[in-house]
């Protein structure tokens, strides 16, 4: 029997159907096997509502996967927790340059540079044997926001200044978005040769895959973490699980009930293996 067509609104307040097939992949890409994802797209739809928010889709989206799968719960809700990350980019920082060590690099966060004209802050330095990487992270807090032809623009210009601090080394300069790219961003930084990496682009380098790929996870993704303690981990260099289990004792001194203690730990831990 044919499926009736379901539509949900979207953030900017338009509409659209409702794509199960995406949804489904979507599960899938977070770890789901096929029929557990289909049964779970399945129990989805069958209390949404006729034009129903994304915002409201994916809470109950959430809702479910934590009960039923937490550990893929934590990744399917990877782009809302990059959110929660500000209001500073400073953490967004500190996983970039997490994913850069994983590839092999030495790495340095926040590092004021003298260029020929002017003095630059780098936002992540990361070098392997000759090669030098210059990464620009570029931090917004809400997911519809692009970052504009302007970003690649000032960048080129910036590390240019930058260049003959490196004289004998292969020179990257790239740029790293938690949200997306206009158009005019991606043109012209593909033309200048700079590496564009945000949400789902490129597609075998994009952020999300990157994250996932290397399990660089930020602790925002835990559910069991109040924003509070968000907040009081940042101030103490705990941005992803990982650190999180290695550094167990700040939040065991901010967490008071054991009961908690155990789900944060066991629920970043999972993530890590």
């Amino acid at each position: 029997m044919k499926r009736k067509e379901q539509f949900i609104r979207k953030q900017d307040g338009s509409t659209q159907p409702f794509d199960r097939e995406k949804f489904i992949h979507s599960l899938i890409k977070s770890g789901l096997s096929t029929e557990a994802a289909q049964k779970l797209a399945d129990d989805v739809l069958k209390s949404t509502q006729p034009y129903e928010s994304t915002r409201d889709l994916k809470r109950r989206t959430h809702s479910l996967l934590y009960r039923k799968h937490p550990e893929v719960a934590c990744r399917y809700r990877l782009k809302d927790a990059l959110m929660k990350l500000g209001p500073t980019g400073y953490p967004f920082e500190h996983l970039m340059a997490q994913v850069l060590a994983r590839q092999g690099f030495k790495t340095r966060v926040g590092q004021q540079l003298k260029g020929r004209c002017v003095q630059h802050e780098v936002d992540v330095i990361a070098v392997a044997d000759n090669t030098v990487l210059l990464m620009e992270c570029k931090y917004h807090n809400q997911p519809h926001v692009k970052s504009d032809v302007k970003v690649p623009l000032y960048v080129k210009a910036r590390f240019d200044d930058l260049r003959h601090l490196f004289p004998d080394k292969t020179l990257i300069y790239s740029v790293a978005c938690n949200t997306r790219f206009s158009d005019d961003a991606l043109m012209y930084g593909q033309c200048a040769g700079i590496q564009m990496i945000s949400w789902k682009y490129p597609v075998h380098n994009s952020l999300n895959y990157l994250l996932d790929h290397y399990k660089v996870y930020p602790i925002s993704v835990l559910r069991w973490l109040h924003r509070s303690e968000l907040e009081v981990l940042f101030e103490n260099a705990i941005f992803t699980t990982s650190d999180l289990v290695r550094s167990s004792e700040v939040l065991f001194n901010l967490v008071k009930d054991p009961q908690r203690q155990k789900r944060i730990i066991d629920e970043a831990t999972a993530l890590i293996y």
